[in-house]
């Protein structure tokens, strides 16, 4: 829940379904890792049906010069950041790179913390964009500009560090 914002997926509606699956006396186990095929058989011994739910929350690493810069934040962790209370303010500038669900949240987030203006870089076409067309359309009915078809090459910096312009 930590990766989705509450605009599009309120919290009392998370917990409302995580009760309803506890109220059936279904038991949920939080990390709790499983690591090997022996801890799996283990699970299946003491219970009558067992769901992995694989908690993925890293976002792919852009492999460009200057990713390590001030101001460079990757995806998820925005995301995780900004539901638990860590993310409360965004420079007026904002470039969110990727056509996915996190994207658009990212991008659509940041308006909603006081960016003056967001663009959403994406290397490939609309119909290509996995976060689809519904969510794209509801980005720039906020007036988030995206770029398709162009991918950045590297980030450059100022003497600080700080991001000053993407290539």
């Amino acid at each position: 829940s930590v990766g989705i914002p509450p605009y599009r997926l309120p919290w009392h509606k998370i917990e409302g379904a995580v009760k309803w699956v506890e109220d059936l006396g279904i038991e949920i186990k939080l990390n709790s890792p499983v690591k090997s095929g022996e801890d799996l058989e283990n699970l299946m011994k003491e219970y009558d049906a067992v769901y992995l739910a694989a908690g993925a929350h890293k976002s792919p690493a852009l492999d460009i010069p200057g990713e390590d810069l001030n101001g460079v934040v990757h995806g998820i962790k925005f995301m995780k950041d900004l539901n638990l209370g860590n993310q409360e303010k965004v420079p007026p500038k904002v470039a969110v790179v990727g056509g996915g669900f996190t994207a658009i949240d990212c991008a659509r987030s940041s308006l909603r913390l006081g960016a003056k203006e967001v663009s959403i870089i994406y290397r490939r076409t609309l119909k290509e964009m996995p976060a689809g067309e519904l969510e794209v359309s509801m980005a720039e009915e906020e007036a988030i500009k995206i770029l398709f078809l162009t991918t950045p090459v590297r980030i450059l910096g100022d003497a600080n560090s700080n991001v000053k312009v993407i290539e």
